[in-house]
């Protein structure tokens, strides 16, 4: 019988160490479910950026020529122009679908319209596009998640006024994991990991901490 829950639970854990390490536990257990698959890919990475064959599998050979022809390059590159030429093809290329005639209302339309080009229009939008469709090319599948941001600076008695709003970030593939006994994406449990410094944790809890 196939049991359809594939969820983590971690209500069990009472304190915060023993919460962590179930988490880490999860993580290794998971990684590495997909050495195989990580190993193929790092394989693909040797090709892509090789100068020689030093680097690549190749290197086993017993041959004395080293030279390498970058053809995996080629076509990264070709896939990469492409799909970037038809994710955008026009400066204006967002349009606004509503469920119902209110949605499609030509005020609400236009100010949503406008709010989201604002949006995608910053410069790190479309930094971050660049490295999903990387990501997709050379390892199959991209992740991102979305963070609310706030640029707003105080400088002695002035405030400037920054970016706030939502922000496409990046998950790099090799930083998330998830069950690989779920029967969906959409069902599976994932762990991000997250790299940051002392400070950056400190800024985080600070913003989530209610007074």
């Amino acid at each position: 019988r196939y049991n359809m829950s594939k969820t983590l639970d971690l209500d069990d854990y009472i304190t915060k160490d023993q919460l962590a390490c179930r988490i880490a536990d999860t993580w290794l257990t998971w990684d590495s479910s997909r050495e195989t698959w990580k190993s193929q890919k790092r394989e693909i990475r040797e090709y892509v950026y090789a100068t020689d064959t030093t680097t690549t599998t190749n290197s086993k050979l017993p041959w004395t020529n080293k030279t390498t022809l970058p053809k995996l390059t080629q076509i990264r590159d070709n896939l990469y122009a492409n799909y970037m030429a038809t994710m955008f093809p026009k400066r204006r290329w967002i349009k606004w679908e509503g469920l119902s005639p209110e949605d499609e209302a030509s005020q609400k339309r236009s100010a949503i319209e406008d709010y989201i080009f604002w949006v995608v229009s910053q410069p790190q939008f479309k930094e971050e596009i660049k490295k999903l469709v990387l990501d997709y090319i050379d390892y199959g599948n991209c992740f991102g998640t979305v963070e609310w941001v706030d640029e707003t600076t105080v400088e002695g008695s002035l405030e400037k006024i920054g970016y706030v709003g939502p922000r496409i970030v990046r998950i790099s593939p090799l930083d998330i994991v998830m069950n690989p006994t779920a029967p969906s994406f959409s069902d599976a449990p994932k762990i991000v990991k997250v790299i940051t410094t002392i400070g950056e944790a400190k800024e985080i809890l600070e913003r989530f901490t209610v007074d």
